[in-house]
């Protein structure tokens, strides 16, 4: 009797380096199952045991001793699968194992969002999606872990999408994919301008979008996305217009991906530097706005202009329409003038001199010529045909 737990230790810290003994997390029962199958059904409670453990741990903060714990539970499974591969398991042992292989790895992406171990969530998050693809919580984890790295932004709101196709009612996935949407998004996006823009460019870039974007113009079931890029637009325009925002903008693109910027301790009199965490734009905005100086830059009025200067194009249509009307007003009236003067019977039977004659007329041609002159002179080219 006394040299049997002394056995059951050397076996399974040869088979799992770093446990102590198996029983540590629940029942000894290698000494009360005989044969492969007792043993797999062990290592499925010593499981249950380790995931109960790393719970407790996390309900109570410590998630890096929990997710040790996590990880042990997840060694057994796979010792329990080791056995699974020789010897058929029964339903409700394989049911159980696969259960606490899914609980395991959600739990362990928990305990590693809360140390902030992206890449650890992720792969536990793709072990639980590996098996069901509509899990919730696997997909909500997931995404969560991609939206605080740089390149995993896109397929964070792609898992969100997910999340709330599958459980519409879930806001706090509506929140997060807003923000990964607005990762995504840049000031510069939302006015359609280039990051190398001119100050007058991004101010003609605002008033497009300000205008295109207006909520009194769009439809009632559109109006409450209207408002909100209106805001936006407004926001974008607000910090890109002052030179020194500007450039703590563009400070914060550099390092938005990265979730930190380094800055010098100014409590290290040997010059070290420090990581500052953030979160979003305004977060950033309100730690080092203070820290640039200021420009002296004229403050505009907050409420947008909506009329924007008219371009050549819009100058040139104007002039052409101006000049149409000009020019049918001036024929008219030469033409009054020219009716006025012109004897009927000219104008019945001499038809074809006095319609060409009338356009002659016209500003576009002769329109200075005296009205008297031009009658004698048509009268003289007629007179002859009216004598024959």
């Amino acid at each position: 009797q006394g040299s049997k737990p002394s056995i059951r230790c050397a076996c399974v810290s040869h088979a799992m380096p770093g446990i102590a003994r198996r029983g540590a997390y629940g029942n000894d029962g290698y000494s009360r199952h005989a044969g492969r199958m007792g043993q797999a059904e062990d290592y499925v409670v010593q499981a249950e045991g380790a995931k109960e453990a790393g719970n407790s741990l996390l309900r109570a903060g410590d998630a890096a001793q929990a997710l040790t714990h996590y990880r042990d539970g997840l060694q057994f499974v796979r010792l329990c699968r080791d056995i699974g591969d020789d010897v058929r398991l029964g339903e409700e042992l394989q049911r159980r194992m696969d259960f606490i292989s899914v609980t395991l790895h959600l739990n362990s992406a928990q305990a590693c969002l809360r140390i902030r171990d992206w890449a650890g969530a992720i792969d536990h998050a793709d072990e639980v999606i590996a098996v069901d693809a509509s899990n919730i919580k696997a997909l909500y984890r997931r995404g969560v872990a991609q939206s605080q790295s740089g390149s995993g932004l896109a397929a964070a709101c792609d898992d969100f999408s997910r999340v709330i196709e599958l459980d519409p009612t879930n806001n706090e996935a509506r929140e997060l994919l807003a923000r990964a949407h607005g990762k995504l998004m840049t000031f510069y996006d939302l006015l359609g301008a280039h990051p190398g823009a001119s100050t007058s460019q991004l101010r003609q870039a605002y008033l497009r979008e300000a205008k295109r974007w207006h909520p009194d113009k769009a439809d009632k079931e559109d109006k409450a996305l209207a408002t909100k890029r209106f805001k936006d637009i407004a926001e974008a325009h607000e910090v890109l217009r002052d030179p020194r925002l500007r450039q703590l903008y563009d400070t914060y693109l550099q390092h938005r991906f990265r979730g930190h910027v380094g800055i010098e301790d100014p409590d290290n009199p040997n010059g070290g530097s420090m990581n500052v965490a953030f979160q979003d734009w305004a977060e950033f905005r309100r730690i080092f706005e203070g820290a640039l100086p200021h420009t002296g830059v004229r403050q505009e009025s907050d409420e947008p202009d909506l009329d924007p200067p008219i371009s050549a194009c819009e100058w040139l249509a104007a002039g052409c329409v101006l000049l149409a009307v000009w020019g049918i007003s001036a024929w008219r009236w030469n033409r009054r003038q020219w009716l006025k003067c012109l004897p009927l019977d000219i104008y019945y039977v001499h038809e074809e001199y006095s319609v060409p004659m009338a356009f002659l007329m016209s500003p576009l041609f002769f329109g200075s010529i005296p009205w008297d002159d031009s009658i004698r002179w048509l009268r003289a080219m007629v007179d002859p045909a009216v004598v024959s």
